[in-house]
């Protein structure tokens, strides 16, 4: 399979052509701790296809605070909204 090298698994489950589709487009990159990739509000510029790491999803509560409404590791990707054909987010 042409995803083998890739250790996202929706993208090792794609079809053979929409993989070889999306591959042209997709990009390596190290995250550094705490990076936001997502802001609250704000246009989705990016989906990040997790390989290696744990990103969390973060919600502002009226108190001030933030609270963590889910995890996304290897078996996801951040920025889901952009999937469902929205260009930003509340969290």
């Amino acid at each position: 399979s042409p995803a083998q090298k890739v250790r996202n698994r929706i993208l090792t489950k794609l079809p053979r052509a929409e993989f070889a589709r999306l591959r042209a487009q997709l990009e390596s990159v190290t995250l550094e701790m705490r990076e936001e990739l997502v802001q609250p509000e704000r246009p989705i510029r990016h989906v990040y296809f997790v390989e290696t790491a744990v990103t969390s999803v973060i919600a502002d509560v009226e108190s001030g605070g933030q609270v963590e409404v889910a995890t996304v590791g290897y078996e996801g990707f951040v920025g889901v909204p952009v999937f469902l054909g929205v260009a930003s987010t509340p969290l």
